[in-house]
C-alpha cells in the first residue's frame, strides 16, 4: 500500500513540469508593408525546424492567432506568394512575424513573349518561363538536357546517346505524320536564330519562355503551331539582369560516361558449340553426331577456343567529357555589353565518335537618347561532330557490335555467321577504315533599336 502511494505521489509531482512545458504562444501576421495578413496558415512542429506537424491554427481577420506549443517546438507561418517563415519558440509567448514575398512567385517578373516583354501578372495566355539561375549549378552541355522535366507539358527525348545529337522536343504533341513537329526557336527575337538548342552555350542564357497556346503563338502564324522556344541571353535588348561595373566569371565542368552494364553475349567456346549443335539440328556436315570426325564439324576444337574476341569492348571505351566557359558583362554610362568565350568536347562511349564545341557571343546595348535604345547581338560557333560508325546494337544488324562472333578476329574484314551467303560488317575494321565527320560554322548577327514614346 505505501509503495502504490509513493507512486501516485511521484505522477503528480511530474504534472505541475509537464504544464509548464506546454504553453500558448500568440502574434499577429503581417506582409512586407506592416499590413495584416488574415487567412496566414500557422504550424507548430515538434522538436525540429522540420519536424512532424504537431498543431496548425489560421489568423483571424485581425492577423491574430494563438497556437499551443512546448519549449522545443518551432512555428512555421505560410501565405500563399510568400517565403515561409520559421521561428523557435523557446522562450516566447508572443510572436509577431512578417511575411517576405517569395521570389519565384512574383507576378511582378518580366516574362518575354512573342509582342515583347510583359509582366506576369499581366500575361493571360500558356507562357512557361525557366530562369537559368535555377540550373546554372547543374553539369548540362546543352539547353535540352537542362529543360527536361522543368516545364509542364512539353516533352523531352533523347533518341539516342550520340554526343550532340538533338533531342525531340514536343510542346503541342505530334500533330503531322509527315510535316515537322518541332517547336519554333527564337533567340533574342530572331527566328532561326539556331539549328538546335546544342548550339548555345548554356552559360550564355539569362531566361526561357516556353509559348504553349495559340493566343501566345498568333503573332508567328503558321511557324508557332508547334509551340515557340523563345531564347533570351544575357546583356541583350530584353535582358533584365541587374548589370554590375564589371563581372568575369568562369565555370568549369567535367566527368565521364560509361556502358551502363556488359552485356552477357557467348564468348568464343560457348559459340562454338552452339555452331556445332545448331549444324547437327539443321541436317547438314552429314548430320552430325557424336560420332562425326572433327574434320566434319563447324568449329574443330570449341573447348579450346578460350574467351575469343569481345566486340562490345572492342569498340566501346569510358568517354569523358568537359566543358569550360569564361564570360564579362557590366555597363559603363548608358552601355551595358556581354561577353563570353566557351569550349566543350564531350567523347562517345563508341570509339571515335564525339563533339568539340567552340563558342563566342557578344551582346552590346546602348542608351542614346531616353526614347531610343539600339542593340547589336554576335554570335559564333564552330562544331566538329565524329558521326557513329557504329552501334552497340541499335544500329542494325550489319553495324551492330552485340551480333559479330567471337571466333574471327578484329582484323577480318567481314563476320561470316553461318555456311550461307550472309556476312555481317566487321565493326573495328569500320572504325579503322572511315570516317564520317561534321564541320558546322555560323555566324548570327542582328542588330536594331527600341523606341520609347514620351509619357
Amino acid at each position: 500500500m505505501r509503495k502504490f502511494i509513493a507512486i501516485i505521489l511521484a505522477l503528480s509531482a511530474l504534472i505541475p513540469a509537464i504544464a509548464q512545458n506546454s504553453r500558448k504562444v500568440s502574434g499577429v501576421v503581417r506582409d512586407e508593408n506592416a499590413d495584416i495578413l488574415p487567412g496566414a496558415i500557422v504550424v507548430v512542429k515538434k522538436g525540429a525546424a522540420d519536424g512532424p506537424v504537431a498543431a496548425t491554427a489560421t489568423t483571424d481577420n485581425n492577423g491574430r492567432y494563438t497556437i499551443e506549443c512546448t519549449e522545443k517546438d518551432y512555428i512555421s507561418v505560410h501565405f500563399l506568394g510568400y517565403a515561409e517563415n520559421v521561428f523557435p519558440t523557446k522562450g516566447k509567448t508572443t510572436l509577431d512575424v512578417n511575411m517576405v514575398p517569395d521570389a519565384s512567385q512574383r507576378l511582378e517578373d518580366v516574362v518575354v513573349i512573342g509582342y515583347g516583354a510583359v509582366k506576369q501578372a499581366d500575361l493571360t495566355g500558356s507562357v512557361t518561363s525557366v530562369k537559368m539561375a535555377e540550373i546554372r549549378d547543374e553539369p548540362v552541355l546543352s539547353i535540352d538536357q537542362a529543360l527536361q522535366g522543368r516545364v509542364a507539358g512539353m516533352e523531352v527525348t533523347s533518341t539516342d546517346g550520340e554526343p550532340g545529337s538533338d533531342a525531340v522536343i514536343r510542346i503541342r504533341g505530334s500533330r503531322s505524320i509527315t510535316a515537322s513537329n518541332d517547336p519554333l526557336i527564337v533567340v533574342d527575337g530572331v527566328m532561326d536564330a539556331v539549328s538546335s538548342l546544342s548550339d548555345i552555350n548554356p552559360n550564355d542564357i539569362e531566361a526561357i519562355s516556353v509559348l504553349k497556346d495559340a493566343s501566345s503563338t498568333a503573332i508567328y502564324g503558321a511557324r508557332g503551331a508547334n509551340g515557340v522556344i523563345i531564347i533570351t541571353t544575357k546583356g541583350s535588348e530584353d535582358s533584365n539582369a541587374a548589370m554590375q561595373n564589371i563581372s568575369i566569371s568562369f565555370k568549369a565542368t567535367g566527368g565521364v560516361s560509361q556502358l551502363p552494364r556488359n552485356l552477357d553475349l557467348m564468348n568464343s567456346e560457348e559459340f562454338g558449340i552452339y555452331r556445332n549443335e545448331y549444324f547437327q539440328h539443321a541436317g547438314v556436315s552429314g548430320n552430325m553426331n557424336n560420332d562425326t570426325p572433327l574434320s566434319n564439324l563447324s568449329v574443330k576444337t570449341p573447348y579450346t577456343n578460350g574467351p575469343g574476341t569481345n566486340w562490345i569492348e572492342d569498340v566501346s571505351r569510358i568517354a569523358p567529357y568537359q566543358n569550360y566557359s569564361i564570360s564579362m558583362n557590366g555597363f559603363q554610362g548608358k552601355q551595358k555589353f556581354y561577353a563570353s568565350l566557351s569550349y566543350s568536347n564531350e567523347q562517345g562511349i563508341i570509339k571515335k565518335s564525339g563533339k568539340e564545341n567552340y563558342t563566342g557571343t557578344l551582346n552590346i546595348t546602348n542608351k542614346v537618347f531616353n526614347w531610343l535604345s539600339l542593340y547589336a547581338n554576335l554570335r559564333y560557333q564552330y562544331r566538329v561532330q565524329d558521326n557513329f560508325l557504329t552501334s552497340i546494337g541499335a544500329g542494325g544488324i550489319y553495324y551492330a557490335a552485340q551480333y559479330l562472333s567471337p571466333l574471327i578476329n578484329p582484323q577480318d574484314s567481314y563476320n561470316p555467321m553461318s555456311n550461307s551467303i550472309t556476312t555481317q560488317a566487321n565493326a573495328v575494321v569500320r572504325l579503322e577504315q572511315n570516317t564520317d565527320r561534321t564541320d558546322r560554322r555560323p555566324l548570327n548577327i542582328g542588330f536594331g533599336g527600341t523606341v520609347t514614346p514620351a509619357q
